[in-house]
């Protein structure tokens, strides 16, 4: 049986997490400050552990502040900290299932780096 948690449990077989953010243009590593806020992020998680494997499957939102939208999904293989986030270093690929009409390709990379107690992603290519 699954549930609706903010913290990742690894002991569960199963378990859906909700997490949102905000979306900022720039993070400066001297000063430890976001500049322009950009947009939000919601991310559905559905967590599956088997055989001491997890695997992800994650439904991401992000809506920006021109509203602009891109709607992608992806599935990450052990990739998860004890709080349920990307662990620092990850790389994969997503899919945009729907987007606004200014996002054109369909699909994209991502490398997380986790700084401080926050997280950033570095998109590849959209």
């Amino acid at each position: 049986m699954s549930n609706n948690s903010s913290v990742f449990d690894s002991t569960l077989g199963t378990q859906n997490i909700t997490l949102f953010s905000d979306i900022y243009d720039y993070y400066d590593k001297d000063t430890g400050l976001f500049s322009n806020l950009i947009g939000k992020i919601t991310i559905f998680k559905f967590i599956l552990n088997k055989n001491n494997i997890i695997y992800t499957a994650e439904i991401a939102y992000y809506n920006f502040i021109n509203n602009d939208y891109i709607t992608s999904v992806s599935i990450v293989k052990n990739g998860l900290n004890k709080i349920g986030s990307l662990v620092s270093g990850v790389n994969f690929k997503s899919a945009i299932i729907a987007s606004s009409d200014d996002y054109g390709f369909n699909s994209y990379f991502l490398n997380v780096q986790a700084l401080n107690n926050h997280i950033f992603h570095s998109v590849g290519y959209i």
